[in-house]
């Protein structure tokens, strides 16, 4: 949702500033594809992505090439990240032939794993259909589009005006082609 660790984790006033925008854009989508209680469930889906943010690593660890060379034998994931399927996940990856794979940040398969164990399945099915919904919503209806362009595009980028929508059309159908 919002483009770095630091918006969810950041304190200044326009990380929090920006927060906010992110939670009402979150609200927005949601109630214009009339799902009950948009509210609880759009806190919920920003909690989610904020404990998500929590534990990724930051930009600086990220760029670290030292941190990044994890070598973990496919059969040992399961012991390491407990709380996700890793048989059904790397079967349906086409891994399951892997023996080994690199893991970039291993405390983000951790952490991620453990928030798939214990945060509701519920809150997980939300936070997937903001998520389609949000990502879809150039091709929904004219309220989509435009919810996603005010944020994506004007609250983040600056851009204060969308491009008329044969020509996002033309644009999508060529970046398809």
């Amino acid at each position: 949702g919002l483009p770095d660790r630091d918006n969810y984790l950041g304190t200044e006033k326009n990380d929090v500033e920006l927060q906010a925008k992110y939670r009402e854009h979150i609200v927005t989508i949601l109630k214009l594809a009339q799902i009950e209680d948009a509210e609880t469930k759009a806190a919920h889906i920003y909690d989610l992505e904020k404990m998500i943010e929590t534990v990724h690593a930051s930009r600086t660890d990220s760029a670290d090439i030292q941190k990044a060379n994890n070598p973990w034998a496919r059969k040992d994931f399961s012991g390491k990240a407990p709380g996700i399927d890793w048989l059904t996940f790397f079967n349906a990856a086409g891994l399951s032939a892997q023996p080994t794979i690199v893991v970039w940040h291993p405390g983000a398969v951790t952490g991620i794993s453990a928030l798939i164990a214990n945060q509701p399945l519920d809150v997980w099915k939300e936070y997937l259909t903001f998520r389609a919904i949000d990502r879809a919503s150039g091709l929904l209806p004219k309220s989509f589009a435009t919810e996603r362009f005010k944020f994506y595009s004007t609250t983040l980028n600056g851009i204060p005006q969308q491009s008329d929508r044969w020509k996002r059309a033309v644009n999508n159908t060529s970046a398809d082609l």
